[in-house]
């Protein structure tokens, strides 16, 4: 293995930061023809795809935008009071955004898992089922060390559940 790490190279690439184009990854894996014929209700792609935006932007240094608006403003949507020259100015002032947070395949693999564990009678999963499996597997996320992140992390499934409730 000695002469295989002396010929790579570590390229960290950050996650996307574009809430369509994380959604789009998700529709992709659980379109409907890939779900054995299990509902999928409306707006638990969505849900899970915003959660993993929270983990991966940082607070605004400068403003008074928390990360649900960040999310937002970095999806192209109208946040008050910012226009795209502000949004400029957030995102120069993050440069390692991105490079941290759940990634697309947690999120993939904790949708899988909701899958399997819904209630076969019903044949639906709902966003709670969801964000209930994302939640439960922080205790187990191999790159989450400290309980002060996974409580974060938790307190951004609030957040996503807010969001989708306004």
């Amino acid at each position: 293995m000695q002469a295989l790490r002396d010929r790579t190279i570590k390229i960290d690439i950050p996650y996307i930061l574009e809430l369509k184009n994380e959604i789009k990854i998700y529709q992709k894996f659980f379109n409907e023809s890939k779900r054995g014929g299990r509902h999928l209700a409306p707006h638990t792609i969505e849900t899970a795809a915003f959660w993993a935006m929270l983990t991966r932007v940082t607070d605004p240094q400068k403003t008074d935008l928390d990360r649900r608006g960040k999310v937002k403003a970095y999806n192209g949507q109208i946040v008050p009071g910012f226009n795209e020259d502000s949004i400029h100015q957030i995102m120069a002032e993050s440069e390692r955004e991105g490079m941290q947070g759940v990634s697309p395949r947690y999120v993939h693999d904790k949708l899988s898992a909701a899958f399997m564990n819904a209630d076969h009678r019903k044949n639906c999963v709902n966003f709670f089922l969801a964000l209930r499996e994302l939640k439960e597997g922080l205790k187990n996320h191999p790159h989450i060390k400290s309980g002060e992140v996974r409580k974060e992390y938790e307190k951004f499934i609030a957040d996503a559940t807010e969001e989708l409730i306004v």
